[in-house]
């Protein structure tokens, strides 16, 4: 085992058992547990091991048991080897100054710079899709769909008079693809795919193990195909045909005190998806497609009373415009603070 995968905070079952709660197992236990994982990796090298063809995406026994047992991926590595470097959006602040118990974001063009979104050079990746939390606590959400060109902007305006709970916009949310039969009817079409991570294994109770590298987001599949995006093995970045980068996906995060629950831990992760402008050049306009965005900040209001801080909320629609400026239009409905 690597120096890096030594846990120092996190012995026992809750590094290597999903369904208890104690934080220790016994000695015995401990060895009982390699010698059950020894037993099994020498069996399936003398033993075949059937599995079904409609049960390579779940439902066979010894998938099911061996990614319970096992670290995540097939040739070994951790999660935590396959992570990436937290990018300079996470490592910003983006609360302003508090008025009395109100707190408040800094300025729009200030927050969207810090994103990613506005201010940047001419070649810097764009992101797509993003979920982390700022130094200061904020949540940022954002995510981006498709739509024609001809009422891009009407449609854009609709979107940001919907209050939260019609606020959305598709993403393929049914492994990778978009469920028409079970889906809500949207004027907007769907591009992020972000995997649901289960099925980790047990390297995710590593101290410095991310969930991220086990469903990193992309395009949806059929997409991803029809624009003929190639992915190496273990690596985040979708090429073209050309060799040309055209995504990047960047997972971070780790095991962190839970301020909420004392002695307890939580995982901090953070995902975005990037993309090349010179690929959405060349890519949307032939599509007769343009990009909307949907951005979320948000914190919470404390429920400590020693902190009767107020919690902030902003919700912002966008639209990129083919030379990268993006038309701004607050949703004040979905922006209201609902807790």
């Amino acid at each position: 085992m690597a120096e890096g995968h030594l846990p120092r905070f996190f012995a026992g079952r809750e590094r290597y058992g999903w369904d208890r709660g104690d934080r220790y197992e016994f000695y015995r236990e401990h060895i009982q547990r390699h010698a059950l994982l020894n037993a099994a990796t020498s069996l399936s090298k003398t033993l075949p091991v059937v599995i079904r063809s409609y049960e390579t995406d779940g439902g066979s026994p010894w998938l099911e048991w061996r990614d319970r047992f096992d670290v995540t991926f097939d040739d070994g590595s951790w999660l935590s080897d396959r992570k990436d470097p937290v990018p300079q959006q996470a490592k910003e602040d983006l609360l302003g100054e508090r008025d009395g118990q109100r707190e408040t974001l800094q300025n729009q063009e200030t927050v969207l710079r810090k994103l990613g979104l506005v201010g940047t050079a001419v070649d810097a990746l764009l992101p797509l899709y993003g979920r982390w939390s700022s130094t200061d606590g904020v949540t940022v959400s954002i995510t981006s769909a498709l739509t024609e060109r001809a009422g891009a902007i009407g449609r854009c305006i609709a979107l940001a008079k919907q209050p939260s709970h019609d606020f959305w916009l598709p993403e393929f949310w049914d492994q990778g693809y978009y469920d028409h039969r079970y889906r809500k009817e949207s004027p907007f079409a769907p591009l992020i795919w972000a995997p649901e991570t289960h099925s980790l294994g047990i390297d995710v109770g590593d101290e410095i193990a991310a969930e991220g590298p086990g469903g990193r987001p992309r395009l949806g599949r059929d997409l991803t195909k029809s624009l003929e995006l190639m992915n190496e093995p273990n690596s985040g970045d979708w090429r073209t045909a050309d060799g040309s980068l055209a995504l990047r996906s960047q997972v971070w995060g780790n095991w962190k005190p839970d301020a909420d629950n004392r002695g307890n831990r939580r995982h901090e992760d953070g995902e975005i998806l990037w993309a090349s402008p010179d690929w959405l050049a060349a890519t949307l306009p032939p599509l007769n497609r343009r990009l909307v965005f949907m951005v979320k900040l948000w914190k919470y209001r404390s429920s400590r009373d020693y902190d009767p801080s107020s919690g902030v909320k902003s919700v912002l629609v966008a639209l990129r415009d083919d030379d990268g400026t993006l038309r701004l239009w607050h949703a004040k409905k979905a922006s209201r603070q609902d807790y």
